[in-house]
């Protein structure tokens, strides 16, 4: 695995955790920050996909469900770490 993608997955999901939390609490204006949120969890799947020795057309793929892509992408075997 790709350590300095992993670092960058891991501000992105901090982010959409940050924005989906923001949009529970400000409820006036909570679509704009599930927006923000989803495209976080995008960029997530992105990097993590390419962090696990996945082209970017899966990133994309799992990217449009957001969070539950990225949870499927969890459980994805490693194909760098099985070449090595």
């Amino acid at each position: 695995m790709i350590q300095h993608e992993v670092q960058k997955t891991n501000k992105f999901i901090a982010l959409g955790v940050l924005a989906a939390a923001l949009a529970g609490v400000l409820s006036d204006v909570a679509y704009i920050f599930i927006v923000v949120a989803w495209i976080f969890f995008f960029i997530a799947c992105l990097t993590f996909a390419k962090a696990k020795g996945y082209s970017q057309g899966v990133g994309i793929i799992l990217g449009l469900f957001g969070l539950i892509g990225l949870l499927v992408l969890f459980f994805m075997p490693d194909k760098l770490k099985a070449g090595a």
